[in-house]
């Protein structure tokens, strides 16, 4: 049998709980440390589904993530947050935009 493909893309947070849960799931999980690695997958890859858990973010760093999920439109992406990152109206306005579900960290 061959796994589901996902890329998981950690920006200021560590995704190893993350990625063994999924693996523990049945995902052949592709890691990325940051948004330039996310690319390089994507340019090498074909990956329906990807996950973006972002913490610790600033506004330009949102600026850098708009741009990664526009041009990675075929993917169909879940975020992964702080609750109180969802306090930021752009990071709402993104997850409204591009992502097809969000959970948040406890």
């Amino acid at each position: 049998m061959e796994l589901r493909k996902i890329l998981c893309v950690s920006l200021g947070t560590h995704s190893a709980e993350v990625a063994d849960h999924l693996r523990a799931a049945a995902w052949d999980v592709l890691p990325a440390a940051d948004l330039a690695a996310a690319r390089r997958i994507q340019a090498h890859q074909q990956v329906p589904v990807g996950v973006l858990l972002l913490r610790d973010f600033t506004p330009g760093r949102l600026d850098s993530v708009e741009e990664f999920l526009r041009l990675s439109h075929r993917v169909e992406w879940v975020g992964v947050f702080d609750v109180e990152a969802l306090n930021s109206q752009v990071l709402r306005e993104l997850v409204l935009n591009y992502f097809f579900d969000y959970h948040t960290q406890p």
